[in-house]
């Protein structure tokens, strides 16, 4: 690593820096991580989804009894959306006190669900498929700290931990150690810096301990920070690497930063997936790129 830079550090966010260079506009290599790209990725929810043990009517129908790994997303955007259904109820009327309980449950699941993903990672029960390093080579890219950024759409600190080796990196939707800061299926983080604004102007007259029951606990300014630096990683960078990425209706975030990006610069996307030819397909309509800039690698052929 470059001894003149050091690394800034955010707490969704970090790069490295110099006396001469401060926050980075992007990179020439951009690695985007889903959860296709960690073994077991999905057993933290799993566990959680199983074990935590529902008191609210809401979560009592059998998809919540035996959840899968193939519609743990679709849980998942049901709590969102509870919580952000309530949330808005009792903003409306803050005398609905009742509702309360419904989202503290739902902030409960939060915190399991991130004790379950750092036991997950210490006993290494989880990890990335492969050495993220050697795929990288494989395919010929110089993999220099000073030319390649990563944004994983993960919540584990798989990359998070190893900042030697990934210094230039975005938790999109948040990570484990925030549990507050967590960005859900088919969840934007705009929508949380709206609350935020709203509160400040004192349009929701509510205490400061049930707002911070119904926000993300003081995490709004990083959120945008991820949105806004995203999106000029994703508008600067010449080469970019997409692995795992499901970009299904429960990816919102990550699909609004494509749609909205403006690159000119961009040469070359590889795409490494089991099912790429599909992820191409969505890819090349929702960034408007010509369909000869995309180059479909099988992770198993590494």
């Amino acid at each position: 690593m470059d001894s003149i830079r050091k690394i800034s550090m955010f707490p969704l966010l970090r790069f490295l820096s110099s006396e001469d260079h401060g926050m980075p506009t992007g990179y020439d290599h951009l690695v985007i991580i889903g959860n296709g790209a960690v073994k077991n990725g999905w057993e933290p929810v799993l566990k959680t989804l199983r074990e935590h043990g529902w008191r609210s009517s809401e979560f009592q129908s059998p998809l919540f009894k035996k959840p899968t790994q193939f519609n743990a997303a679709h849980c998942l955007s049901i709590i969102s959306f509870v919580f952000r259904m309530l949330r808005n109820a009792f903003f409306k009327d803050p005398s609905r006190i009742d509702f309360l309980s419904v989202i503290q449950e739902i902030n409960e699941f939060k915190e399991e669900l991130c004790k379950n993903f750092k036991e997950a990672e210490k006993e290494k029960s989880i990890s990335l498929r492969s050495d993220l390093a050697e795929i990288i080579k494989k395919i010929g890219i110089n993999n220099s700290s000073l030319n390649t950024g990563y944004i994983t759409l993960n919540w584990d600190e798989l990359l998070w931990s190893r900042c030697e080796e990934f210094p230039n990196l975005i938790q999109l939707h948040g990570r484990v150690g925030l549990p507050y800061s967590l960005i859900f299926p088919t969840e934007l983080s705009i929508d949380e810096n709206i609350i935020e604004v709203l509160q400040k102007k004192k349009v929701y007259d509510i205490s400061s301990e049930q707002h911070r029951m119904l926000g993300k606990n003081n995490i709004y300014s990083e959120l945008s920070r991820n949105h806004y630096w995203a999106l000029n990683w994703f508008e600067n960078v010449k080469k970019l690497f997409i692995w795992g990425v499901n970009f299904n209706e429960y990816d919102c975030e990550l699909n609004s930063i494509l749609f909205v990006m403006k690159n000119v610069s961009l040469n070359e996307i590889y795409v490494l997936d089991t099912q790429c030819s599909n992820r191409v397909d969505f890819l090349s309509k929702i960034m408007n790129f010509d369909i000869t800039k995309f180059k479909c690698i099988q992770v198993n052929d590494l």
